[in-house]
């Protein structure tokens, strides 16, 4: 598939999701209706989240469900972030807490995954349209998952961020990555870390990435019609050197997808 790549502006879309009011079993810095919209930013593990919550001016924290939400001001906006944990079974529950308890306006999901496409290098930014699993049925039999349109047109839309290049520990890269918005992403149960597997994936789904978490999330997204968008950068290529790739670029592509969800959270009004 093509990649499309962020033009240099800056719109103001509006996003929202009608809400029912706040029950008692949400924190008090949610108990005024009256406050303006508030965004989800979630990520799977703490190195994905920690370039966030450096960003973010914490005012207040919040446990339900065993799901830790911090909630605070972050490119501008009011949000709250969360840890979804790694794996399928952790994206569903933390997410269904997320949308029961918080009712965000939109729920944004920023991380690192395994590069499918070979257009697509380390530390590369994919946004992807739809998302759907690997690893049940085949691309003619999966169910997909949107990304919200109106998300997709803020991240086609905002300034590009400055890219990372140079890993904490590791060689440099030796281009600068950039950001691809569009086609789509798969999820499923198991890293992916060799080069047949990563074929027969591009093969049956066109995916520009694979991860362990974000086609779980859009389904709940989906259904609870909120709107969904995950920025996930490339760690790794998803063969055979997949594992030491993801350790030595992880917090790289990290970095990388971190700056580019709050470009687009920014964008939003």
């Amino acid at each position: 598939p093509s990649l499309m790549l962020l033009v240099f502006a800056f719109p103001m879309l509006l996003v929202a999701v009608g809400c029912s009011g706040p029950t008692n079993t949400i924190p008090d810095w949610l108990a005024n209706a009256d406050d303006p919209p508030l965004y989800a930013v979630v990520s799977a593990m703490p190195i994905e989240l920690s370039f966030l919550l450096e960003a973010t001016a914490v005012s207040d924290t919040a446990t339900m469900n065993g799901v830790r939400f911090h909630y605070g001001k972050l490119a501008g906006k009011n949000v709250v972030l969360s840890l979804a944990g790694v794996g399928l079974a952790g994206a569903v529950t933390s997410t269904e807490t997320l949308v029961d308890s918080l009712m965000p306006d939109a729920i944004l999901f920023s991380g690192v995954a395994g590069g499918i496409d070979p257009a697509l290098r380390i530390g590369d930014v994919s946004i992807a349209e739809r998302w759907a699993r690997h690893d049940v049925g085949i691309s003619g039999e999966t169910e997909w998952y949107p990304a919200c349109p109106e998300l997709i047109a803020v991240a086609r839309s905002v300034r590009k961020p400055q890219m990372v290049i140079c890993p904490r520990l590791g060689d440099c890269l030796t281009y600068t990555p950039r950001v691809a918005v569009g086609g789509n992403g798969v999820t499923g149960a198991r890293f992916i870390s060799s080069e047949e597997q990563t074929s027969w994936i591009h093969q049956h789904f066109s995916a520009m990435t694979v991860d362990m978490e974000t086609s779980e999330i859009a389904r709940v997204a989906h259904t609870r019609r909120v709107p969904f968008l995950a920025v996930r950068a490339v760690s790794d290529r998803a063969q055979g050197g997949a594992h030491d790739e993801f350790r030595t670029y992880a917090a790289l592509a990290s970095e990388n997808a971190a700056s580019v969800a709050m470009a687009v959270l920014a964008g939003l009004d």
